[in-house]
């Protein structure tokens, strides 16, 4: 994996864009201050492809980088990875809240989710976070640990290698082996389970199945020859039952032969008579013709006595229909007197309901000329009123509008925005100042753990120098004799004896005064952190104050209250003039409204004028007329006339009615008469015409005198329908009877052939008990098969426990082996050996180009099996131990293993 191009916003110290172009050059070295952000790019990387920075753990990072103040982080890295170029982008927001991760590959954007960022890394690179961390990045301060002893550089391997996991592989191997031993002693149990299961039993099963079979196929011969024997058997059994009764169906129809001789005789007498039957059947409705026609000509006699004696009687009612219709003339001439008089008190009753109906419309009008009148005056009222209202409302609006100044409310408005940004900046500093009280009082709890620190620093150093110091001087005493000067003081050597040197207390010593100059070193770049926001917190609450001051400044301190003032002014004055609106309006309404009613009044005064008129001339009218005939009441008058009127229509009407009824019914007589007469001179000439062909009918039948003395007699011998019937009953009969005779005959013929077939029930007998047999020898042979079958699968199952047990065997080699191997810390030995020798060769390349004269060895030490890191100086081929480097050097090999 390769870094192209890394882009932060709003990451740690990076607020600002900043984009680290990384494709120039193939070998980069950060550098820079403490605190400056160097890394902070190494985190980039790494919360880009992981969303985690390691110096936070494996929580989410994005609450620990996002820089102080800011709402927004983003984050970019593009990398190429075998051949192709991939992009992954951050993003993130703290309110509203937001998070976005994007993953691209050759630019073209790839459909993966937040939470599966990190397995599409690891699909695509092979590398976790875990492993990324280890491998890859090499942690701050631990570069020149490799170059320190053989223990710490251990330690360091096992860390990066992951080996602390081989100890849980150790484990999972003895656990495996525990759980492998289980399965094979029950494996073991089985197999014992299955010893008797043996290949003689499996031969001695096979020739009793062989046996088996052999005696089931006899069987099968013999039971296959009864089968065919017992067919026979049942089919003689059959033809014998069957001929049983063909022989008592035939006696049957032998008893039937006297009743079909009869049918025959019957048969042909009808068929003698037959072609007679129509004149037989014509005979007899000429006689109940005649019966018919006879019964109508008395009743038609009798009807024409009838009509005769009741068209006299009609005739005679209409002459006196006549004379009373002579007399009719005057009451016509008094009927169109008294309609001309009704039609005239009809036209008067008009008059009067148009007087009614005009006298009705003047009260209303008059009611209505009242509502005018009363009306107009209350507009008059009304405008009046409006006008003052106008007058009053205009002057109060001027006097408001001399108090209220539109620019004045418009530039304390203004400033009102700005007291908004006064309360903002105020809260704002509120919260700087807290958060500054809130770093100041940190800054002084991590100011006295330094302190602390650097006082147990100083404390280490002193006993350092003292031990050293008494080490030296205990080497030096080793080699002076006494009496001997002293190479150090100058002085005489006394013989003095010293105590033995602790050289492990020493180094002891020297790993934790390293320890705490460490932890001093991050307390005191944790200070300086804290000096540098707490600078720039006091730098920006400095900006805050003198922001609060200048807008105090702009700000009246009656603001508020003028504002109100002024507001409340304004929203009378708009109050105002909306009612000044309203009332103008109202006015010019009301004075619309007073026009249109001056006009009303005057409309309605002239149409109570025409009314008034119209009702004395039709009152007029009515006077004259009942003056001219003495009318008190037009109703009971009209009454009156009506009624006199009716009765004259009724009577004339009555007359009319009777004369039409009566000439109507002397025609309907007369036409009824002649119809009568009519049809009994057809009736007479019919009966004559009938008599004459029953007699010519009758000479037709003296050919069966001898067979039938009658036309009664000839109907009773023939059949009709029934003939065909009877003719299917006798050919039925014979045919049946020819038929059973010639079957009985066949059947006779064919039991001629099973003379020699046993009788069915000893054939029966005897199959039952082969069949009884074969099914036992079946079933046993079906028994044996399975048992066969099962002790196949329990032989097959045997192979399969050896060949199981043999694999659980050589398995359980195996994880013996494991777990003696990873007892202890052999197998970590190992592999860090094997480690440490390529990374030496590695970062031996590395330290030769920087250097241009050393490269590093690996050297067994004196003392152990162990080796160690020397420095060999290809100029002199002189090999001499890595602390012996200046601190140039070291830097630069420290920079190898990196």
């Amino acid at each position: 994996m390769r870094p192209l191009k890394l882009e932060v916003k709003g990451f740690t110290v990076y607020r600002k864009p900043q984009v680290i172009d990384f494709t120039p050059l193939k070998f980069f070295v950060i550098q820079g201050k403490t605190g400056s952000g160097k890394t902070s790019i190494i985190d980039a990387i790494t919360y880009a492809l992981y969303g985690k920075v390691p110096r936070y753990g494996a929580n989410v990072a994005t609450r620990y980088v996002l820089s102080r103040g800011e709402r927004e982080l983003k984050v970019s890295l593009e990398f190429s990875l075998r051949g192709k170029k991939y992009r992954v982008e951050r993003y993130y927001r703290e309110f509203p809240e937001d998070s976005q991760v994007r993953v691209y590959e050759e630019g073209k954007r790839l459909n993966v989710k937040a939470s599966e960022v990190e397995k599409w890394i690891f699909k695509i690179s092979g590398l976790d976070y875990k492993t990324f961390t280890k491998v890859i990045l090499l942690p701050q301060g631990e570069f020149d640990r490799f170059l320190k002893e053989s223990s710490e550089r251990k330690k360091i391997l096992i860390n990066l290698l992951g080996l602390e996991e081989l100890e849980k592989v150790r484990q999972l191997a003895s656990e495996t082996f525990k759980n492998l031993e289980g399965k094979r002693e029950t494996l073991k149990r089985e197999f014992e389970l299955l010893r008797d299961y043996t290949p003689e039993k499996r031969e001695l099963l096979e020739k009793t199945l062989k046996k088996l079979e052999e005696e089931i196929e006899k069987l099968n011969e013999v039971e296959e020859k009864l089968r065919r024997e017992l067919q026979r058997a049942e089919e003689k059994e059959n033809l014998g039952r069957e001929l049983s009764q063909v022989v008592s169906k035939l006696k049957e129809l032998e008893g039937k032969e006297e009743e079909i001789e009869a049918l025959k005789k019957k048969l042909s007498l009808s068929r003698k008579v037959a072609p007679y039957v129509p004149v037989v059947k014509r005979i007899e409705e000429i006689e109940e013709k005649l019966k018919e026609l006879k019964f109508r000509k008395e009743e038609l006699n009798k009807e024409l006595l009838i009509l005769r004696d009741e068209l006299q009687h009609v005739q005679e009612e209409l002459k006196k229909i006549e004379t009373e219709k002579g007399k009719s003339k005057e009451l016509r001439e008094k009927e169109k007197e008294l309609e001309h008089r009704l039609k005239k008190v009809q036209e008067i009753k008009e008059v009067v309901r148009e007087l009614t109906e005009l006298s009705s419309n003047l009260r209303k009008k008059e009611k209505e000329l009242e509502r005018a009148k009363e009306e107009f005056r209350d507009l008059s009222e009304r405008v009046e009123k409006g006008k003052k209202l106008v007058s009053e409302t205009e002057e109060e609006l001027e006097k408001l509008k001399k108090s209220f100044s539109e620019e004045e409310y418009t530039s304390l408005k203004a400033k009102e925005r700005l007291r908004t940004e006064l309360l903002k900046k105020l809260k704002e500093l509120k919260e700087k100042e807290g958060e500054l009280e809130e770093l100041t009082q940190k800054y002084e709890e991590q100011k006295k753990v330094y302190e602390k620190v650097l006082r147990e620093v100083k404390e280490l150093e002193r006993e350092l120098k003292d031990r050293e110091l008494y080490y030296h001087a205990h080497m030096v005493a080793s080699f002076l004799s006494h009496g001997d000067t002293c190479p150090v003081c100058g002085g005489t050597y006394r013989g003095r004896i010293l105590k033995n040197v602790d050289t492990e207390g020493i180094t002891e010593l020297k790993h934790s005064l390293e320890m705490k100059k460490e932890e001093e070193g991050e307390l005191r770049t944790n200070l300086k952190l804290y000096e540098q926001k707490i600078k720039y917190l006091e730098e920006e609450i400095g900006k805050l104050r003198e922001e609060v001051k200048e807008l105090r400044r702009e700000i009246p301190e009656n603001l508020k209250e003028r504002i109100k003032e002024l507001e409340e002014a304004k929203v009378k004055k708009e109050k105002l003039e909306r009612k000044l609106k309203k009332y103008r309006e109202a006015l010019e309404e009301r004075q619309r409204q007073k026009e249109e009613a001056r006009e009303r009044l005057h409309g309605i005064k002239t149409e109570v004028e025409l009314l008034r008129e119209k009702i004395r001339e039709k009152s007029r009218l009515v006077k004259e007329f009942k003056d001219l005939y003495g009318i008190e009441d037009l109703e009971d008058y009209e009454r009156r006339l009506k009624e006199e009127i009716n009765y004259i229509n009724e009577k004339l009407e009555k007359i009319e009615k009777r004369e039409k009824e009566v000439r109507e019914y002397l025609e309907k007589l007369t036409s009824k008469k002649s119809k009568v007469e009519g049809e009994l001179r057809a009736l007479s000439e019919n009966l004559n015409s009938m008599e004459e062909e029953r007699k010519e009918k009758l000479k037709e039948l003296a050919n069966l005198y001898e067979i039938a003395k009658s036309p009664k007699e000839i109907l009773e011998l023939y059949l009709g329908d029934k003939e065909a019937e009877i003719e299917n009953r006798i050919r039925e009969f014979e045919e049946s009877l020819n038929s059973l005779k010639l079957k009985k005959s066949e059947l006779e013929e064919k039991l001629k052939n099973y003379a020699d077939v046993r009788d069915l029930d000893e054939v029966k007998g005897e199959y039952g008990m082969v069949k009884r047999d074969l099914e036992e020898k079946s079933k046993k042979l079906g028994e044996t098969r399975r048992e066969l079958e099962h002790l196949g699968e329990r032989l097959k199952r045997k192979e399969e426990l050896l060949k199981e047990i043999s694999d659980l065997e050589k398995k359980l080699e195996i994880y013996r082996v494991i777990s003696n191997d990873f007892r202890g810390d052999r197998f970590q030995k190992y592999v860090s050996e094997i480690m440490l020798r390529k990374v030496v060769d590695r970062a031996s390349e590395y330290f030769y180009k920087f250097t241009g004269n050393y490269f590093f060895e690996l050297e067994r030490m004196a003392r152990g099996r162990e080796k160690d890191i020397v420095v060999v100086d290809i100029s002199t081929s002189q090999k001499r131990p890595v602390s012996s480097l200046s601190g140039g050097e070291t830097f630069l090999a420290s920079l190898s293993f990196a």
